[in-house]
């Protein structure tokens, strides 16, 4: 059984006025139809890369951030690192570094891995440079 509908519509994709034969027909051609296609799927995936990228950004800076390391340090851990102290003391990890420089400044090196105890670390600052 055909249809003897007619009905004027504009294209969604080229946006000209063509006569559709159907209630839902959309777009003029089948050629239209395809490249509104390619055009959504390409949105789709923009919108995807765009999702990820952002997800991706959130997750290193909230893993870099001073909280998420104050949280490891507060576990009471006996040895912490460099990052950990540097946000321990208040002070930058360059600054840390130049402290090392005093042969008596408490550290531990274990192969490539530089470590300190932080009470020690406190009480040689406390020393040095009075309370903190």
């Amino acid at each position: 059984m055909s249809s003897n509908i007619r009905i004027q519509k504009a294209c969604l994709h080229c946006k000209k006025v063509f006569t559709a034969k159907t209630t839902v027909t959309k777009f003029c051609s089948d050629d239209c139809a395809k490249r509104n296609y390619k055009l959504r799927m390409r949105g789709e995936k923009l919108q995807a890369s765009k999702e990820g990228a952002r997800n991706e950004m959130d997750q290193l800076l909230n893993s870099n951030t001073p909280k998420n390391v104050q949280e490891t340090v507060s576990m009471e851990k006996a040895l912490i690192n460099v990052k950990e102290l540097a946000v321990l003391i208040g002070i930058s990890r360059r600054s840390i570094f130049n402290l090392m420089e005093d042969k008596s400044f408490p550290r531990i090196k274990i192969g490539r891995k530089l470590l300190f105890d932080k009470n020690q670390v406190l009480e040689f600052i406390k020393s040095k440079y009075g309370s903190l």
